[in-house]
């Protein structure tokens, strides 16, 4: 089971996250970096507690961005795959009524 982070440093994780969301990737290594840039944190283990919340967090948006765009592109194809159904369906009453003979009566 996990660790729960300080308040700490999550707030200054997200606060970087929000500012700097496209230059952070989901390396450790790359984040240390980052954070060391954007703040002015001297102690080290600080330092990798706010860079391993961030790569943690950024896997954890890739994650959700994913599974959001996977739903939402099976809903689309779900949707194309009703409305060609829905077509067939009106195809073939046409067919059907356009076979049947037309009786009169007089």
């Amino acid at each position: 089971m996990g660790r729960i982070k300080q308040t700490y440093i999550k707030r200054a994780g997200m606060e970087i996250y929000r500012t700097h969301k496209e230059e952070l990737a989901d390396n450790f290594e790359a984040n240390k970096e980052k954070v060391n840039e954007y703040t002015d944190i001297d102690s080290k283990p600080v330092r990798n507690k706010i860079a391993g919340y961030l790569t943690k967090y950024v896997k954890r948006m890739q994650k959700k961005e994913a599974k959001d765009t996977g739903s939402s592109q099976e809903n689309v194809e779900e949707d194309s795959q009703e409305a060609s159904q829905e077509d067939s369906a009106v195809v073939e009453k046409s067919v059907e009524v356009a076979a049947q003979p037309e009786t009169k009566n007089n």
